[in-house]
């Protein structure tokens, strides 16, 4: 049986909301350039946002296509490609895992030292009976009944050579994961209740602890009204996971909650950043640098902020150039801005790479 721990210390939190908004910071516009296309990668046609980045700068990209009519979890293809500085590209896929049938992909996580998958599937007994029963030969394979769905994690180290494949307990409702260096995972889901819930399981998907955290860093409901606001609240509200050093941070993209830093020893940490009134956060953007930055909307305009966390004041904001204000900056490497486009080249539909540089700029230029 899973066990909670029986005590846990409050949330920690650097007093940085009773600092008033502070001034404009020193704004930089970005502007990229292309690069050659990638060789030896064809990119699907949409891709997932936001991408995933390693501190050496390795950006994976999500990508979904149609997928063959097997069942319902083939509808949509879903392929991961890390793709490093010099251009190596290295690929990632859940379609056949062993021991696994039914394989249905609904996110992954990238660190420093794996890559992973949360999925659900059923364990694959046809092979188990296809091998004990000698009257079956020649016959077609039992098809999935869907009863016997299970949230598991598949675990990859960065070269694509399969790990493990982790069981999660079935008292966690998992939709999101993470992983620390140990190889503990932090998860999100949701309870009996639909509210929020932040998790940390062992390496063999045990559930080690459950945070309850003040109702005012959550979200009140797990569940959103997705791309229609007046809609009914059945799609699972968005969180992203990005590691920083030894822990993960947690972001609830749109809203006006906090960051939620957690170490793997149990600890949370809360970092407010010291913003504009009213200024949601997009999202975060990985970096191999000490501070966050974090892409914001504050109903006007868009902009990157470069983020202490230790007094949640921004040193440095960006903005991009070139009618790319919704660009998806996939991470800061060695003060660079890195980011993909699609190019098509005649019928073939290429990825490139692009790098921004900042460039300081006064008020009465932006």
């Amino acid at each position: 049986m899973a066990t909670c721990a029986a005590t846990q210390n409050p949330p920690s939190e650097r007093k940085t909301h009773k600092t008033p908004p502070q001034k404009v910071p020193p704004s930089y516009r970005i502007s990229f350039r292309s690069t050659k296309p990638l060789e030896g990668l064809t990119p699907a046609p949409i891709l997932d946002l936001p991408f995933q980045c390693t501190s050496d700068g390795t950006i994976y990209v999500g990508m979904l296509g149609p997928g063959p009519v097997i069942g319902p979890a083939n509808l949509i293809a879903r392929s991961l490609a890390g793709i490093s500085t010099t251009g190596k590209v290295q690929r990632f896929s859940v379609a056949q895992i062993p021991d696994l049938q039914n394989i249905q992909e609904f996110g992954h996580y990238v660190s420093d030292t794996a890559v992973v998958f949360l999925v659900q599937a059923e364990k694959d007994s046809t092979r188990h009976t296809q091998d004990n029963d000698s009257s079956s030969a020649g016959s077609p394979p039992a098809q999935a009944s869907g009863s016997n769905q299970r949230d598991y994690i598949i675990v990859f180290d960065r070269k694509g050579e399969l790990k493990s494949t982790v069981e999660i307990d079935r008292e966690v409702r998992v939709f999101h994961v993470g992983v620390f260096p140990s190889g503990n995972f932090l998860v999100y889901g949701f309870d009996d209740a639909k509210e929020p819930r932040f998790s940390i399981l062992d390496s063999s998907g045990a559930l080690l602890e459950s945070f309850q955290l003040e109702r005012n860093l959550t979200r009140k409901s797990a569940l959103d009204t997705g791309p229609d606001p007046k809609g009914l609240k059945v799609y699972v509200a968005p969180v992203q996971f990005v590691p920083f050093g030894e822990s993960i941070i947690a972001v609830q993209p749109q809203t006006e909650l906090p960051l939620l830093q957690f170490s793997d020893g149990g600890a949370v940490t809360v970092i407010r950043p010291n913003l504009n009134p009213g200024a949601r956060i997009r999202e975060l953007i990985p970096s191999d640098e000490k501070n966050l930055f974090v892409r914001v909307d504050d109903g006007k305009s868009r902009w990157i902020y470069e983020i202490d966390p230790d007094d949640g004041k921004a040193a440095r904001r960006f903005r991009i150039t070139d009618n790319q204000g919704d660009a998806n900056v996939a991470c800061v490497h060695e003060g660079q801005f890195l980011s993909f486009e699609h190019e098509e080249q005649g019928k073939t539909l290429v990825l490139v790479p692009l790098i921004g540089t900042p460039e300081r700029i006064t008020e009465n230029r932006l």
